[in-house]
């Protein structure tokens, strides 16, 4: 929201500039009405709608989509990642089993796990341990947590849902992390629209004609 603000700022100020300075000085009032000078604001104008429409593309995204490509990609795993991991401790909380809560997720859980999630259920009903199986959620750290808790939950009966809870907060946390840099970097990605875009058109727009119009003064007092 402050990025767009900014933005209609910064685009909006060359004409609300320009527009006073028309009603308060004769001088621009004349001067803007040369060919010269209509060139100049012209492209002033040129200028300041490609910045804003360039600036507000940039603020519009989403924060994925202001991240490289493989931050991205860790943002959106681990969102998918820790709603995988609330699903999994709603359903051993209302009293299903590891497994029949696998396979009911691979149905209906984040569609990007889908497919890891129909992998496991079927290495499991092959035969293959739970263990093993679970492999295909992937080899990142947060995968082999919730692997770790799933089979340490199967093997010795303990309780699932408050390490799930806790791995999901700090996948939850993770993910606003991963959401501020983001949003952080905002502002060095609207800096090139603002300096070839909006600050030139704030010097031809704003400045320029009044630049015109006190020098045309000077030189009729000389």
């Amino acid at each position: 929201a402050q990025a767009v603000l900014s933005a209609r700022v910064m685009t909006a100020l060359p004409p609300v500039v320009l527009t006073g300075a028309l009603l308060l000085s004769p001088g621009v009032r004349a001067g803007v009405t040369q060919p010269p000078m209509v060139m100049v604001i012209g492209l002033g104008v040129a200028l300041d709608i490609i910045g804003w429409r360039w600036m507000r593309s940039i603020a519009e995204r989403g924060p994925r989509s202001r991240v490289p490509n493989g931050a991205q990609n860790d943002v959106q795993r681990a969102e998918d990642l820790a709603l995988l991991v609330e699903l999994l401790a709603i359903g051993v909380r209302s009293g299903s089993g590891t497994i029949e809560t696998i396979k009911l997720l691979a149905e209906v859980g984040p569609p990007q796990l889908r497919p890891s999630l129909t992998r496991v259920s079927e290495a499991v009903d092959r035969g293959m341990r739970l263990d093993t199986a679970l492999v295909e959620l992937g080899s990142d750290r947060s995968a082999r947590r919730l692997a770790t808790i799933l089979v340490d939950g199967s093997r010795d009966g303990s309780p699932l849902a408050p390490a799930l809870e806790h791995l999901a907060s700090d996948l939850r946390s993770e993910t606003r992390r991963l959401h501020h840099t983001a949003i952080g970097e905002l502002p060095v990605r609207l800096t090139p629209p603002l300096v070839l875009c909006t600050l030139p058109a704030v010097v031809l727009i704003a400045i320029a004609p009044v630049a015109v119009a006190a020098l045309t003064a000077i030189r009729a007092d000389l």
